[in-house]
């Protein structure tokens, strides 16, 4: 993801602060993209043996949960960005997070259940 932003940032936007703020704020697929990008830089430095240890497993769980909310802005990101026919794609991709997540729901109810 940080990659994918820095393309961004070095092709289209270059290091002017403002005009990526600007950029953020007027487009709505860079704003689900960059959101999503914050939501997953706490869960990049928290993903290693010591962080889980300090934080301790519990409060690092319920932290790493946000991949859900960053799935969900991905599509929406990639969904905004895609145009007329090109929305196949982004289609295909909500309709697998809502698979994996419809599986992940259907195995905690059956876990409660037992």
């Amino acid at each position: 993801a940080s990659v994918h932003a820095l393309t961004y940032v070095v092709f289209d936007a270059g290091p002017d602060l403002a005009r990526i703020g600007h950029d953020v704020l007027a487009r709505r697929f860079l704003t689900a993209g960059f959101a999503a990008w914050l939501v997953m830089l706490p869960l990049a430095l928290t993903s290693f043996n010591r962080a889980i240890r300090l934080m301790g497993g519990a409060r690092w769980q319920a932290l790493q949960r946000g991949v859900y909310l960053v799935a969900v802005l991905a599509v929406v990101h990639f969904y905004w960005l895609s145009k007329g026919t090109a929305l196949l794609w982004p289609m295909g991709y909500a309709l697998g997070l809502a698979l994996l997540f419809a599986w992940r729901i259907g195995k905690a109810i059956r876990r409660h259940a037992a």
